[in-house]
């Protein structure tokens, strides 16, 4: 397609190449599994050891619970949260990390095509490096305090499936907002993007359209 549309947005233009929108689409997802797959590698082990330690931390700090930080059977790859006071054991697994969180954020943005207009695309790496950084240092943050409540409301005798799920419920669409603001914010070609593939169709349909008659 030699005539790329342009979309405009607070007076910045995009335009983005066929390569750029291609490579979006197939970069993101592979991104995505690389970086999860690499997190959940023994070698990184130390992410969950800093995540039960701070959420142990979190533990004992604001709810004043004994809790023990360990490596399970011995293996500094697998650490378990302990309570011994009302007999309760937390597993960090790689999911309790949020790694899939940030393999997502860092598939998305970091694959998220540049506009081919240089004055729009000037500051775009250092914007994709803020949202980043942003967007992890807040959703680890959270992501221990999520650990903590669910802990300590399961050790106050709620059902912990139950509350284990509906904190994850709640945290996810909080989680998603959070990634709406902030990419929209700093790295809003991640949206025009998406709406540039819809634009596309519309062009080839408007030019097919024309053949016919």
């Amino acid at each position: 397609m030699k005539n790329l549309p342009a979309l405009k947005l607070n007076d910045k233009r995009y335009v983005f190449s066929l390569y750029s929108l291609i490579l979006f689409i197939l970069g993101a997802p592979l991104l995505i599994l690389g970086v999860y797959f690499f997190l959940d590698w023994k070698v990184n082990a130390w992410l969950k050891e800093v995540v039960a330690k701070q959420s142990g931390f979190f533990l004992s700090f604001f709810f004043n619970l004994d809790s023990k930080v360990i490596a399970e059977n011995n293996k500094a790859e697998e650490w378990i949260i302990v309570l011994p006071k009302v007999d309760l054991t937390y597993v960090i697994s790689t999911w309790c990390t949020a790694a899939h969180v940030f393999s997502i954020i860092l598939g998305f943005i970091m694959f998220t095509p540049h506009s081919r207009d240089p004055h729009t695309s000037q500051d775009i790496v250092w914007r994709k490096t803020i949202a980043s950084v942003l967007l992890i240092s807040i959703i680890h943050i959270a992501n221990i305090v999520r650990i903590g409540v669910v802990i300590y409301l399961t050790s106050l005798g709620f059902d912990g499936v139950i509350v284990h799920g509906s904190i994850n419920y709640i945290t996810g669409i909080l989680a998603a907002l959070l990634f709406v603001l902030v990419v929209y914010k700093w790295v809003p070609e991640f949206f025009i993007a998406l709406y540039y593939f819809y634009v596309l169709y519309l062009v080839k349909k408007e030019k097919k359209k024309i053949r016919l008659e």
